[in-house]
């Protein structure tokens, strides 16, 4: 096997990456209400988000909901209004049980939740995430990006119990 040398493109100084130059690492928690009487497809205001956030991480922490099997998590426009990224962050999240997961501060189940993002999305901002662009070519199609987008969990398969679920987002900002 030869020997690769990635210097020049991975080991610069960290303060030459447009990414990281200056960036503050920021966190947003949620507590968000599931109630017994909600229905299937229900949508819960997450956060809403600069349109260059970049994700660090996001979990969702709690107890088990009795029948909660598939819960998704999405990218919104403001106006709640779906770009058809309403499980770019995730989906099929079971909240219906807390075996084998880690335990957060409250003694619930702590879920990953950008299971959907792909490992070479990482790092990208929340409008490249949306599919949007920031200078789109005319003619092309591509849609502008915004200034805000929401994220939003949406209860697939709610279940039929009430619960609450802390989501907690970490994400990075340019200075």
């Amino acid at each position: 096997m030869a020997v690769v040398n990635q210097s020049d493109d991975v080991l610069t100084h960290p303060q030459a990456s447009d990414k990281l130059t200056g960036a503050r690492l920021l966190s947003v928690q949620v507590p968000i209400s599931i109630a017994v009487a909600d229905d299937d497809g229900s949508k819960y205001l997450v956060a809403e988000l600069p349109d260059t956030a970049i994700l660090e991480s996001i979990t969702l922490e709690a107890a088990a909901i009795t029948g909660g099997t598939s819960y998704s998590l999405g990218i919104f426009n403001v106006d709640g209004s779906s770009i058809s990224k309403d499980a770019a962050l995730a989906s099929a999240l079971d909240m219906s049980s807390i075996s084998g997961l880690p335990v957060g501060p409250t003694g619930a189940g702590i879920r990953q939740a950008m299971t959907a993002v792909a490992i070479t999305d990482v790092g990208k901002k929340l409008f490249e995430l949306a599919g949007h662009v920031s200078k789109p070519l005319p003619g092309s199609g591509e849609t502008l990006k915004k200034t805000k987008y929401r994220i939003v969990l949406t209860a697939t398969t709610v279940g039929s119990a009430a619960a609450t679920i802390i989501a907690r987002i970490r994400y990075l900002m340019a200075a």
